[in-house]
């Protein structure tokens, strides 16, 4: 039977009795794990450019021995510290993605960031700007939401929202937010946007 990245989490989750630390070391070891393996096309152990979606400048800040191969240390290292980020990819997804979005996302890839879509940057505005604690999701408290919209919104049910999670639920809202972003992008500035938001 094959167990996909989502159910392996969720086991993990449940099953892991270490601790919260522990649990974030797991996620950002398997999601280091799965990144190299799917981005190690020819099976050399080892990850070139040509092997990734990645900008050069991020391949780059991922290949810290500068040799132009990446190697799983590497991407061990980039992903650690990033378990809650990895989680939240894998169960929170609704959309086709791949490990090398996740890779890219916690990389800053600005080429990735750029492709994203207005619901995208929506999100991902709006959690820098209501992160009060900077712990990459926002509890009831650090939002304006009726607690039925969080409820709706907290798919996974943990008691916060997510990246992935508020992407998710702006979704259906994307072509007005790309119109809206289209419409200030000219003339706005950051501080404006916010006031219009």
């Amino acid at each position: 039977m094959r167990v996909s990245s989502r159910q392996y989490l969720e086991a993990s989750s449940q099953l892991s009795g270490n601790g919260e630390a522990s649990q974030n070391e797991l996620f950002a070891k398997i999601g280091a794990r799965k990144c190299f393996r799917d981005a190690d096309a020819n099976k050399d152990e080892v990850v070139t450019q040509d092997e990734v979606t990645l900008s050069a400048e991020a391949f780059a800040r991922l290949d810290a021995s500068k040799d132009g191969k990446v190697t799983q240390e590497e991407i061990d290292a980039a992903m650690a510290g990033h378990g809650k980020d990895v989680y939240s990819f894998y169960v929170s997804q609704r959309r086709a993605a791949t490990s090398q979005d996740l890779l890219a996302g916690i990389l800053g890839d600005s080429t990735k960031q750029d492709e994203s879509s207005a619901a995208d940057k929506a999100a991902q505005e709006y959690m820098k700007r209501k992160d009060a604690n900077s712990d990459g999701v926002l509890s009831r408290q650090e939002t304006s939401f009726s607690a039925t919209a969080f409820n709706e919104t907290d798919t996974s049910g943990n008691g916060s929202i997510e990246l992935a999670e508020m992407q998710a639920a702006l979704k259906v809202h994307d072509a007005k937010l790309s119109s809206y972003y289209s419409s200030i992008q000219e003339s706005s500035t950051p501080s404006t946007l916010r006031k219009k938001v």
